[in-house]
């Protein structure tokens, strides 16, 4: 699926996001349930491919569930959303968002979710292709490159996440979207990427930090309003 297919008049709706995290949430349960077989009759590196499947269309569910309240009207909202749940990485991310957010420590969960996204991104590929490292010359296949317990870890962990993430999707209601919101999430990824390099961004960051305006999706959108797309720079604007 690719966004190019996608007619320019499609809008999501709170109906179809809805129907669309259900059934990510059955093929997650279906993913699970092969890779636990794959593992029974040792093959680790297909049940390693399997559940990280199931781990995305956690992530899938999770992102269509709190992508309910934006502004689906939007043609922005639209692309980002479709983007969002094309993008194995951000898939991954979202899978863990509800036990982070259900954690008594948020912090550890942080850390410890980030160790498990980076393992999962980095043994995605491995899992299914062979590959070769021209520096050695050497040849790698999955089952080479997948071990046992690794296997056994990422199914484990996708059971985890599918029971977390449906428990908290049927416990809670997706956060609420202001205005701000839906505008910082409908900016383009350059756009976004290029504001954040800047240093100068950094320095309007910290001064609004310092004047107790803590909203940082403000902040993004201000800096970019008055700024970014003005080609102005927030110091030499403060020092004149």
């Amino acid at each position: 699926m690719g966004t190019s297919r996608i007619p320019p008049e499609f809008r999501f709706t709170v109906n179809i996001l809805k129907d669309l995290s259900l059934a990510s949430f059955d093929n997650a349960k279906q993913l699970i349930k092969e890779a636990n077989l794959l593992l029974k009759n040792d093959h680790l590196a297909r049940a390693y491919f399997l559940s990280v499947a199931a781990i995305e269309e956690v992530g899938k569910a999770y992102l269509c569930f709190e992508s309910s309240e934006r502004n689906l009207s939007d043609s922005a909202i639209t692309s980002k959303i479709i983007k969002s749940i094309e993008s194995h990485s951000n898939k991954i991310n979202a899978a863990f968002h509800a036990s982070i957010l259900t954690s008594k420590d948020p912090k550890g969960a942080v850390e410890k979710a980030l160790d498990l996204m980076i393992a999962l991104k980095n043994g995605r590929e491995p899992s299914m292709y062979t590959d070769i490292n021209y520096i050695e010359s050497k040849i790698y296949t999955p089952h080479y490159v997948i071990r046992d317990v690794a296997a056994k870890d990422s199914v484990r962990l996708a059971e985890y996440c599918n029971f977390t993430t449906r428990h908290y999707i049927n416990n809670n209601e997706p956060s609420e979207k202001s205005k701000v919101d839906d505008a910082v999430f409908g900016l383009k990824a350059n756009v976004f990427s290029n504001l954040i390099k800047k240093e100068d961004f950094w320095w309007y960051l910290i001064d609004c930090f310092e004047n107790n305006k803590v909203n940082t999706n403000k902040i993004i959108l201000g800096y970019h309003n008055e700024y970014g797309r003005k080609n102005k720079l927030f110091r030499v604007s403060d020092a004149n």
